[in-house]
Formats: C-alpha cells, structure tokens, sequence
C-alpha cells in the first residue's frame, strides 16, 4: 500500500487522455466486429433504420446509457474501479463503432451526410459525458484508495458523487430524446 496513491491534478489530464485512447480502441473494435459481419443484433444499435420506432431508439439509447450510468456508479464507490472505469469506455467506444458502421451499412453512401448528422451529434455527446461519468469513478476511486492506504484523511463526499451522477443521468436523458428525434426528422430523408 505504501505505493499506492490518489492521483494528483497534474496528473488529471492524463487521465482524460487514458480513457479517451480506451474509448478509441473501442471504437475499432467495435468498427471492425460491425464490418465483419459478426452476429451483432443490428435492432438494438440502429432500431429506426431495422425496422423500429422512434419509441424504440428512445428506449434502446436510454437502456445503453443506464447500463453505462450504473456500472460506472457502482465501480466508483470502490478503491479499485480505475480498470473498471477504463473497461466502461472501452465498452462504450465498441457501442458507438457498432453503430456508426451499421449506420453506415444501412444506408446507400450517397446519404453519409445525413447518416453522419445523425451519428456523430449522438457519439459526441456520448463521448463527453461517459469522460465526465469515468473521469468521476476515478477521482472517487482515488479518494477512497488514498483514505484507506491512510494518504488522505479527507474522503469524498457520497451525496456529492451522488448528485453529479443524477446530472449525468438528466444529460443522458436529453440525449436519448434528441437522438430520437433526429433519428425521426433525418431517417425520413433516406
């Protein structure tokens, strides 16, 4: 334990720069399983453009970002959640390359503007707050690592974590239901 500490300030952007490469190597993991044509339940990534309603692609991004929300929740109330939380953005970069290539594959590559509007507002702002959702498991990982090696007496504040993952969960909220919105007013262009 001796080793063992919190992580520093200056140290913070490396952090962000660690869970952004894990959420890149995602990415081409989950570009690469979506192009193989491996069994992949193209219903549940892409619901408008396989079939679905606009219920149905509220429903599907809301559940993916709940799962995400939760587990990334749960792994910050522990002393070991940093490979957790690198896990989680590994996972959610998978998501977003299996969607944009279905998406891609969808549609006729005549209309990768419209299928580009609709998918990269939605992964940017995935990106963003699974980096803020991650970025939190971190520090508060890191608190509770440092107060039980007895680095640091100052322990973070439960109902603080709690509240910023009650916003994260409003934002993914509010992007579920403009995802599927312009899921409504783009999809119809194809």
């Amino acid at each position: 334990m001796k080793h063992i500490e919190r992580i520093a300030p200056e140290r913070r952007h490396g952090t962000v720069f660690l869970l952004c490469i894990a959420e890149m190597i995602g990415i081409i993991a989950g570009s690469v399983a979506a192009a193989s044509e491996m069994n992949i339940p193209s219903r549940f990534f892409c619901p408008f453009f396989c079939g679905g309603t606009l219920l149905d692609v509220f429903v599907n991004t809301l559940i993916i970002s709940m799962i995400f929300l939760a587990a990334a929740f749960l792994s910050g109330l522990f002393a070991f959640g940093q490979p957790v939380g690198i896990a989680l953005m590994v996972g959610m970069g998978t998501v977003l390359g299996i969607s944009g290539s279905i998406m891609y594959s969808v549609t006729e590559k005549s209309d990768i503007l419209i299928a580009a509007l609709i998918i990269l507002p939605k992964a940017a702002a995935f990106s963003a707050v699974s980096l803020l959702a991650a970025r939190e498991v971190f520090r508060s990982s890191s608190a509770i690592l440092g107060f039980i090696s007895g680095k640091e007496h100052n322990t973070a504040d439960l109902r603080l974590y709690c509240i910023k993952f009650i916003v994260i969960a409003v934002i993914f909220f509010i992007i579920s239901v403009v995802d599927s919105l312009m899921n409504y007013i783009f999809g119809n262009l194809f």
